[in-house]
């Protein structure tokens, strides 16, 4: 029976452990690397079961913030739809009163078209209120 067990030690196959123990006592050297290899195996097992439940968390909380900036780049989206139908609105409504009150269209931009106007004639533009 020594033999088998040792045989089977050899061969890396499982042993129980009466034939562990016959087998450590013919070759106590190869029982402890067996046995250091097994706890090894173990530690490594739960580094990578951590490892995996770490990379599960960071998955569901950027999951979370991916949800989240959705969610706020939709509300900005339509905001900035909003402001743009407001500003087209805010526009229509100047050219039409800028059309009522007989403002000829080069002088309908406003501030703007004033800077390529000198200094001193801008000045002069604003005291007559254009």
């Amino acid at each position: 029976m020594p033999n088998t067990a040792l045989a089977a030690v050899a061969a890396g196959m499982p042993v129980s452990g009466a034939e562990a123990a016959q087998a450590a006592l013919l070759d106590p050297k190869r029982a402890k690397r067996i046995l250091a290899n097994r706890q090894s195996a173990a530690r490594s097992k739960e580094r990578k079961l951590r490892y995996i439940s770490d990379l599960e968390r960071r998955v569901s909380i950027l999951e979370q913030q991916e949800h989240s900036l959705c969610e706020q780049y939709n509300k900005l989206l339509e905001h900035t739809s909003g402001l743009a139908r407001e500003r087209h609105a805010l526009e229509a409504a100047l050219a039409d009163a800028d059309s009522q009150q007989g403002i000829p269209s080069e002088l309908q931009g406003g501030p703007s078209e004033l800077q390529g106007i000198p200094s001193d004639m801008q000045g002069l533009s604003g005291e007559l209120g254009l």
